[in-house]
């Protein structure tokens, strides 16, 4: 279309030979975006920078000592900041004008300084008692200058840091030896925090989708939402022997739900989430509710082994179909 725009400009003797002539050699070749490449790469580097600095810190804390380490990470979270603040304004024309995405440099550089701002806390409480034996404000000034951050910078990714640190406020810790990943899910109290910030989350992504601030950050708080939700359902089920059934009927009630949220958005994503995570919990009940009522014996091994087998096959016949249904739909919209 650019090309064309450039021709006519030549047939009207706007443009010399010359000129249309390297316009021609810059549209002769197609260009490769390497967008993604220059963002895998700056995601490692965030990675191996926040990774490298814990594991230096813990190594060779004796030698280091405390005030190089505080300086280091405090000046680091410092030049960062200053460095978007001082190109956030920059930032917002380029993506406004020419309705492109936002710089990686500026995404990554804006994470690394949230990521060394939470170390920073965190070393200051671990080391001097910055906040005494309250620890829960470890966890919740962080979590207040992440939300500012990701509000003010608008950046997604550190308004996931930031929905993070509310649930470590709120008691709910990451464990990848646990079940699901969440430490200590057979306490009913983190059972009941799980599932209340997680039907809060979906509730407030309600809001914000309908709100005039920031609206588009209605992904991210939905996706958390819907892990914890389920998550929270599923542990659930498994520890509140006596009302298992409730949080069943709970699971199933959320699956509805992103059944239809993924039929109006036209979202794989949360139909394969609520797939899965729905045959968890039909596994849960046949398994350790309805076959844990016969003798264990040969017989109970075959059923369990044939339940696999057919339910692996009719999960992806399912899926498939799912697919096939999501797309009739957005050929049908676009009709």
């Amino acid at each position: 279309m650019a090309l064309a725009f450039f021709e006519a400009l030549y047939t009207r003797s706007m443009l010399s030979e010359a000129s249309i002539e390297k316009i021609r050699q810059f549209y002769k070749y197609q260009k490769t975006s390497v967008r993604l490449e220059i963002q895998v790469l700056l995601y490692l580097g965030v990675l191996l920078v926040s990774g490298g600095t814990g594991v230096l810190i813990y190594k060779y804390i004796d030698q280091i000592g405390h005030l190089a380490i505080i300086s280091g990470l405090l000046l680091a979270t410092i030049g960062c900041y200053t460095w978007c603040f001082l190109h956030k304004e920059k930032q917002a024309l380029r993506v406004a004008e020419s309705d492109k995405e936002s710089s990686p440099v500026f995404d990554y550089v804006l994470m690394l300084g949230a990521i060394l701002m939470v170390t920073l806390v965190g070393y200051l409480q671990s080391q001097f008692q910055l906040f005494g034996s309250r620890w829960s404000l470890a966890s919740f000034i962080p979590m207040v200058l992440l939300f500012a951050t990701a509000y003010y910078f608008d950046h997604r990714g550190v308004l996931a840091l930031a929905v993070t640190n509310l649930a470590a406020w709120l008691g709910l810790t990451i464990n990848a030896s646990s079940v699901f990943g969440l430490a200590e899910l057979d306490s009913n109290r983190t059972i009941i925090t799980a599932l209340g910030l997680g039907v809060f989350l979906t509730g407030l992504s309600w809001v914000v989708k309908r709100s005039s601030i920031r609206p588009h950050f209605e992904g991210t708080y939905h996706q958390f939402g819907t892990h914890f939700f389920f998550i929270s359902s599923i542990g659930a089920m498994l520890n509140f022997e006596g009302s298992w059934p409730l949080f069943f009927v709970l699971l199933l009630a959320g699956a509805g739900y992103h059944y239809l949220k993924a039929i109006r958005e036209r979202s794989f994503y949360y139909m394969v989430v609520m797939v899965l995570y729905s045959y968890i919990g039909i596994t849960i009940v046949f398994i350790d509710k309805v076959l844990s009522m016969l003798d264990r014996g040969p017989n109970t091994i075959y059923i369990t082994l044939f339940y696999f087998i057919g339910t692996g096959i009719g999960l992806a016949t399912l899926l498939i179909s799912l697919n096939k249904k999501l797309r009739h739909h957005d050929s049908l919209s676009h009709s």
